[in-house]
């Protein structure tokens, strides 16, 4: 009897959670960030600890940071079980970032199983247990819409409840971002006012944004904006920022 030459699967740990359970849709914009991407990468892979779909967009790199998204791309969803998909976009300049946060945020919110959606950085560190104490937090508090890591940069959290306020680590509640839209296009350039903008139009409809104590990230911040000047569109963004809502919100938005 002739014998079939079968190579074996590699069979890998199957993650413990239901198909009841709602994913998590991440998106990482890249713009020549492989000074720092290696290190996020490395903690994001390492970090992740719930079924999570990643969509990372790369605007026209020029040094190594293609390499390592591909590279992760490779790895993740193999290595890591609650990787379920990684996918990577190809653009051809560093564009305005809200048109940008918007094709990504479509996107993830096209495959039905993301009930939230969030926002990575290339220049952060992911500290253990990130990512499922977000989700964690939103399940036990119902009024919380957007939910932030806290910063590590700054210390160790001083504060045992979620207190009201923002970082830029976050997941959202898709039906939040369903019945308030998207980041306004008004805003141009590379941030300044994209998200005080989605956090007035969160509380304005009766939810809160909050920081929690128990997910830490260590986010550099700033380090795609300081590539380029961009004070005439901070100038512009908050002049637009103003005729909308009529004054410059920022922390007092929260108390």
């Amino acid at each position: 009897m002739e014998v079939c030459n079968v190579h074996p699967f590699r069979i890998k740990e199957i993650p413990r959670y239901s198909m009841s359970d709602k994913y998590v849709g991440l998106l990482l914009i890249t713009y020549n960030d492989a000074e720092n991407l290696d290190k996020a990468l490395q903690s994001l892979f390492a970090t992740i600890d719930y079924p999570t779909i990643i969509y990372c967009m790369d605007m026209g790199s020029t040094d190594g940071t293609i390499d390592l998204l591909k590279e992760f791309q490779e790895i993740a969803v193999y290595d890591n079980p609650y990787v379920v998909d990684v996918t990577i976009h190809y653009d051809k300049n560093l564009s305005s970032l809200t048109s940008t946060m918007n094709r990504g945020f479509k996107w993830l919110m096209a495959r039905q199983e993301c009930d939230y959606i969030g926002w990575i950085h290339p220049d952060a560190i992911y500290e253990p247990n990130w990512l499922s104490e977000l989700v964690s937090t939103l399940n036990v508090h119902p009024e919380i819409g957007k939910i932030c890591s806290h910063n590590t940069r700054d210390g160790l959290p001083n504060y045992v409840e979620p207190k009201p306020g923002h970082e830029q680590i976050y997941i959202i509640r898709r039906g939040v971002l369903l019945k308030v839209g998207l980041f306004d296009e008004r805003f141009i350039g590379i941030g300044g006012a994209e998200d005080l903008d989605l956090n007035y139009r969160i509380i304005r409809e009766g939810w809160k944004v909050a920081i929690s104590p128990t997910s830490h990230v260590n986010h550099i911040a700033m380090g795609t904006r300081s590539k380029r000047d961009t004070s005439q569109e901070q100038l512009h963004n908050r002049t637009e920022f103003i005729k909308k809502w009529g004054s410059w919100f920022d922390g007092e938005m929260f108390i």
